[in-house]
């Protein structure tokens, strides 16, 4: 399983060791002792991705494509700058979605893409500035 916290200690690749309810997992954690905490599936949905940009450097993103291999349709979350750039946009099931945009970020701050389900395939476009 893969963590996305933005919490030292809980952010990373676990094995769970136990589901003992439908809304609770364990894993332990060999870095350091961590207090129960609280992981929810949050706004970006299920299966989120990031991409932070690098210090000393600013970017515009120009394009986005998302598309779903499934049969099924899927949900996705385009957020730059922790603004919803596309919140809730259905893909149909076996079909991709392109969006044509011109969004500015700054150094350091994030790309998050997230989906309802795993299998989304997400390409994200744009420029680097240094």
């Amino acid at each position: 399983m893969r963590v996305n916290t933005g919490q030292t200690g809980i952010d990373g690749t676990w094995v769970v060791s136990a589901i003992p309810t439908s809304t609770i997992f364990t894993f332990t954690s060999s870095t350091q002792t961590l207090a129960t905490g609280s992981i929810s599936q949050g706004a970006f949905g299920k299966y989120p991705s990031n991409y932070t940009l690098a210090s000393s450097t600013s970017g515009i993103v120009t394009n986005c494509v998302f598309s779903n291999p499934t049969a099924s349709s899927a949900t996705v979350n385009l957020t730059i700058n922790g603004t919803a750039v596309a919140k809730q946009l259905t893909i149909a099931g076996n079909s991709s979605t392109f969006l044509d945009i011109k969004q500015y970020f700054a150094t350091t701050q994030s790309i998050v893409v997230g989906a309802s389900v795993p299998q989304i395939d997400t390409q994200v476009s744009g420029i680097t500035i240094v």
